[in-house]
């Protein structure tokens, strides 16, 4: 296993609603052809939900290299400067032979990092 670090986002409870609505609403205008990946992403909307009814966290960004990792969370930050957004940091792991970091394991919060990102984004 390797070690990633993860900048992620929190998703209330009401944003996580309004997902499975956008979705519901998507699916109503879809294309026949469409119309099966529509109920897909409502049923995995739905499923969000129902797994976090309190919210949940995800990541949004995340590299290997800190260095790197810094220089896209502070861009991500920057962009997103007077979203109110609720933010983490974290250290955890994937496998040595990942392409990505997605499906990262055993994340442990680090809020000295988070709070050089935003000092310094």
């Amino acid at each position: 296993m390797k070690a990633v670090w993860i900048l992620e986002q929190y998703a209330t409870r009401e944003e996580l609603e309004k997902n499975v609505q956008d979705a519901l609403e998507m699916q109503a205008n879809a294309p026949e052809e469409h119309k099966q990946t529509a109920a897909d992403f409502v049923a995995a909307a739905q499923k969000l939900l129902d797994n976090n009814p309190n919210g949940h966290w995800y990541g949004t960004e995340g590299k290997i290299i800190y260095r790197e990792f810094c220089e896209v969370s502070k861009a991500f930050i920057r962009r997103h400067k007077g979203d109110n957004l609720k933010l983490r940091v974290v250290k955890a792991e994937i496998a040595d032979e990942a392409q990505y970091w997605l499906g990262y394991k055993n994340p442990v919060e680090n809020e000295g990092v988070l709070k050089y990102l935003l000092a310094t984004a």
